[in-house]
C-alpha cells in the first residue's frame, strides 16, 4: 500500500516547511507501549493511529506527528515491557503538544488513538484547553469508527486486521506474521471479574489472550476499514477548520449571567 511522505520524522526541515506552509492540518497519534497478547506488536495502538493519520494526510496535505508512546496503560500494566505513566502527566504532555501546534497556526488538530483508557486523559486535556485557552482539537478513534460502522465484526480481530494494514501503510509489512500465525484460535478466555464486565475490564488486569483474535484475521478487510476511517477523518477537516476559526474570532466566548 504505497503512500506519499507525510510523517514528520521522514522530512528534512526545508522539505517539511514547503509541505506545511499552506496547511493547517496536524495529526497527533497517541498510543501506548503495552502488551497486546501473542499476536500483535507492543506498539499496536501507535501503529493504527499513525497509519490512519498517514492515509488522511495524503488527502488533506497535513502532517503526522511522531506518536506519543508513553501514556496511561491501565489493564495491561501487568505485561512485562509495558510502560505506563500517570494520567495527569499524560494530560500535561497532550496539552503541551496541542498548544504548541495551535501557536504555530495549526488550527485543524486531530488527536488519534485506539487505546480505550486514553479517552479519559485525552478528552480531559482537550476540554481544559478549550475552556481556559480557547484552543480547539478533535479526538478520533479509528478502531471505534470501524466497530460502529460494522457492528457485527469481531472487535479483537478488527484491531489485528487494522494493525497489520497500518503496518503496510507505514512500511512495516515485513513484520506482519505469516497467514499460518493468524489462523483461527477459538474464543479468547472470558474476563473473570465480579460485577459488570463493561466497566470492570478497564480497571483490572486482563488475561494474555484477551488480545488474541477469535477467528482468522483478514488483512484485506483491515485495509478497507483503514481506508474508511481515514476517509472519515479527512472529511472532518473542513468542519473543524470552520469551528476553530469561529472560536478564534471570539465565538462561543465565556459569559456570565447577570443576577
Amino acid at each position: 500500500m504505497p503512500r506519499k511522505k507525510v510523517l514528520v520524522d521522514e522530512f528534512t526541515w526545508p522539505e517539511l516547511f514547503e509541505r506545511i506552509k499552506d496547511s493547517d492540518v496536524a495529526y497527533f497519534p497517541v498510543g501506548t507501549q503495552e502488551g497486546h497478547g501473542p499476536n500483535l506488536p507492543m506498539g499496536t495502538d501507535m501503529v493504527v493511529a499513525a497509519g490512519a493519520g498517514a492515509l488522511a494526510a495524503e488527502k488533506t496535505g497535513g502532517m503526522v506527528l511522531h506518536p506519543l508512546a508513553y501514556n496511561f496503560c491501565g489493564a495491561t500494566s501487568g505485561y512485562r515491557g509495558t510502560v505506563s505513566i500517570p494520567m495527569e502527566l499524560q494530560m500535561q504532555v497532550v496539552k503541551a503538544v496541542i498548544r504548541n501546534l495551535w501557536e504555530q497556526n495549526f488550527h485543524v488538530i486531530f488527536v488519534l488513538s485506539i487505546h480505550a483508557p486514553n479517552i479519559t486523559p485525552i478528552t480531559m486535556a482537550m476540554r481544559d484547553l478549550f475552556e481556559y485557552e480557547r484552543i480547539v482539537a478533535h479526538y478520533f478513534n479509528p478502531l471505534k469508527f470501524a466497530e460502529e460502522k460494522h457492528p457485527d465484526i469481531d472487535d479483537v480481530a478488527t484491531e489485528a486486521a487494522m494493525c497489520y494494514a497500518a503496518m503496510e501503510v507505514l512500511g512495516m509489512e515485513d513484520l506482519i506474521p505469516s497467514r499460518a500465525d493468524m489462523a483461527e484460535t477459538g474464543d479468547p478466555p472470558p474476563i473473570e471479574l465480579p460485577g459488570h464486565q463493561s466497566w470492570t475490564q478497564a480497571l483490572n488486569y486482563q488475561h494474555l489472550l484477551q488480545h488474541q483474535p477469535g477467528r482468522k484475521v483478514d488483512v484485506e478487510t483491515g485495509r478497507e476499514w483503514m481506508r474508511e476511517a481515514a476517509g472519515e477523518l479527512a472529511g472532518r477537516a473542513d468542519d473543524l477548520r470552520t469551528y476553530a476559526k469561529f472560536i478564534e474570532e471570539g465565538g462561543n466566548a465565556p459569559y456570565r449571567v447577570e443576577p
